[in-house]
């Protein structure tokens, strides 16, 4: 993404829905689009996200919410990292997936956040929030390998022409990191110390 693309898109996410005009919608959608974090999601899912997802911007040990909060949204990191109940998201991870109900945990940006905030159900089916990373295999484009072990891209219901092979799974799973309580809330120390493990 360049400057001005990533400018573009920043500042469609900023206008309060009512005023985005067509070319903004545009604008998210096609970032939204790119994201691997989405592509299990339809057209008219992404869509209905672009008229009200928002950005927002946080410094470091700001808490986004706390255990008694009610789950209204969920958020998508551009930049930045956070902490939620042991596990450190970093960008282009989602977090905070829940269908209503209270938190019951506390969430902090370990350092200057940049994100995107999204309504529950505005991507129009709450479904998804419950799905494991297994069944969420992508409805809009994945890959195949086909016999002579090459990828190649399909979109939606569209099929190779020749090949019959299995669906490769292509959902990056996010960054995952454990990491103990009592650490000190800063990205660097919690790499350095080496007591973070993937997951």
């Amino acid at each position: 993404m360049t400057g001005a693309m990533e400018t573009s898109f920043k500042l469609a996410l900023k206008k309060p829905p009512s005023l985005r005009t067509a070319e903004d919608l545009h604008t998210i959608y096609c970032h939204l689009y790119h994201m691997d974090v989405l592509s299990h999601l339809r057209e008219h899912q992404l869509r209905s996200m672009c008229t009200s997802a928002r950005y927002e911007r946080h410094e470091a040990n700001h808490i986004l919410f706390y255990p008694d909060s009610i789950a209204t949204c969920w958020y998508i990191l551009l930049t930045g990292s956070v902490f939620v109940k042991e596990h450190m998201y970093l960008a282009r991870c989602c977090f905070g997936k829940q269908l209503g109900g209270r938190r019951g945990c506390e969430c902090i940006t370990l350092e200057p956040s940049e994100m995107i905030v999204v309504d529950n159900g505005s991507e129009g089916d709450d479904g998804f929030l419950q799905r494991e990373g297994s069944q969420r295999r992508s409805r809009r484009r994945f890959r195949r390998v086909n016999p002579r072990g090459e990828r190649e891209v399909i979109t939606d219901g569209q099929e190779p022409s020749g090949y019959n092979t299995d669906y490769v799974n292509n959902q990056r799973r996010c960054w995952k990191k454990w990491v103990y309580v009592g650490l000190p809330h800063t990205v660097n120390t919690l790499l350095s110390t080496g007591t973070v493990g993937g997951k």
